[in-house]
């Protein structure tokens, strides 16, 4: 009797067309639950009517003048990359995600000089280890973004991009031998990896960019005595220059060279702009995708963010309830920013939602010898 009543059972189990997808391992949706991969219009939730003043936004209308390629193999169980905090890193595509795949990197350091080859964490929880030595007299650039890792390798001091999948290229860049005095060399990456800029150890041309998917150098940038590079749109299409004189002066240029925008902006926005002199680390801002605007972090008893919008010349502010001490911003939605906080050995992604100045952790993890973080 009882064999006859499990194979009963078991009939009814398979007849039942959930009870199959659970078999076969699908996902079986709950009703008046949004499935995996649905989005609202622009990927953006759009606020209720009435719900903007409930959350506090004020506008000012302020008037300004998987798998990596070539030598790289997976780290071992319990390696770098572990979540901290029990704070799950948002997924990629999810909404508030950083771009990309790449948490950060790490190189173990003896003295000045790199002892280990760059390690690197995903997003998916993993480490991966390229395998190259990066060059570090003192001071090595290393530039993270999206997918990609950009540094000197040691073997033959050639420029070199690594990304997720991909085999590793070789920039037309060789960096010179040691030499004395303080060394100027720049790299920075996109949050989407596709735009490189490398900025010489002589400080006397302008700055170089390059495609990361050919490697060919398709723009130059102005050198810093018209301004500092201060980060690209998320896409790469668009850089963002700051000149610190009498007056601070806001660039926006193609990545191809072309300028769109030179700007005085008022002086909320332009005391806060990161400029690249000694004092502003802790000033953040960044561009918008589309080159239009530029969100910085106003800190103080009324923390907030503010955004420039560059055609129309006026300034949205976003209160927050408390403030931070970002190290450095980016868009990660239309109507979002994301600040990078570093306290000691702890860093934490914290996005910032534009419509209502609700802050919300994204990420969290401990930093490992030196660190490397992608700013954009």
């Amino acid at each position: 009797m009882r064999a006859v009543l499990a194979g009963v059972l078991g009939l009814l189990l398979l007849s039942d067309p959930a009870m199959a997808q659970v078999r076969r391992g699908a996902a079986v949706p709950e009703s008046g639950v949004r499935q995996a991969g649905e989005q609202t219009a622009g990927g953006v939730r759009m606020a209720a009517a009435g719900e903007e003043a409930a959350g506090g936004v004020r506008r000012a209308a302020v008037r300004g003048s998987g798998a990596w390629g070539d030598g790289v193999r997976p780290a071992a169980a319990g390696e770098m990359g572990a979540w901290a905090s029990g704070v799950r890193p948002a997924a990629v595509g999810e909404r508030g995600a950083p771009s990309g795949v790449v948490r950060f990197v790490s190189v173990k350091v003896c003295g000045e000089r790199a002892c280990g080859k760059v390690r690197v964490a995903l997003r998916d929880g993993r480490t991966v280890e390229i395998g190259e030595r990066p060059v570090m007299e003192g001071w090595g650039p290393i530039a993270v973004g999206g997918d990609a890792v950009a540094f000197f390798r040691a073997r033959d001091r050639r420029l070199v991009v690594h990304r997720v999948g991909r085999k590793a290229l070789v920039v037309g860049v060789k960096r010179f031998t040691e030499k004395v005095g303080a060394d100027t060399t720049r790299l920075a990456l996109s949050r989407d990896g596709r735009t490189l800029s490398y900025t010489s150890m002589e400080g006397d041309g302008p700055i170089r960019v390059y495609d990361t998917t050919t490697g060919k150098q398709v723009g130059r940038l102005p050198d810093g005595d018209v301004g500092e590079l201060r980060g690209f749109s998320p896409d790469g299409d668009q850089a963002m220059m700051v000149y610190a004189g009498h007056r601070t002066v806001l660039y926006v240029h193609e990545r191809g060279g072309r300028r769109l925008v030179k700007d005085v902006p008022p002086q909320l926005v332009a005391y806060n702009l990161p400029t690249g002199i000694a004092g502003d680390e802790h000033k953040a801002g960044a561009l918008s995708a589309d080159g239009r605007t530029v969100a910085v972090y106003v800190p103080g008893n009324r923390p907030r963010v503010a955004l420039y919008d560059l055609a129309g010349r006026t300034v949205e502010e976003v209160p927050l309830a408390r403030g931070f001490v970002p190290a450095a911003a980016f868009w990660t939605g239309p109507r979002e920013v994301t600040f990078r906080v570093t306290a000691g050995r702890r860093t934490r992604l914290l996005a910032v939602s534009l419509d209502t100045g609700a802050v919300r952790t994204t990420d969290s993890y401990l930093g490992v010898d030196r660190t490397v973080h992608p700013d954009g």
